[in-house]
């Protein structure tokens, strides 16, 4: 039981090893990874391009203008 509990404790401890906050767009750097989610109106503009729904995005900055 304690092994257990030592066990989970170390997961639980480990997992949550990032954050999310909101940033400013000036600040992101070319390479500094992102997830962003956007509106749904904007989402559905884009769902004819993409065929599919898509709320939110994961990548790498490539530029910043």
């Amino acid at each position: 039981m304690r092994q257990t509990l030592l066990t989970f404790l170390c997961v639980l401890a480990t997992s949550a090893c990032h954050t999310f906050r909101p940033v400013i767009v000036d600040e992101l750097t070319p390479g500094q990874t992102v997830r962003a989610r956007i509106t749904g109106a904007f989402a559905d503009s884009l769902s004819p391009i993409l065929l599919r729904d898509a709320r939110n995005f994961e990548g790498v900055v490539v530029e910043n203008a």
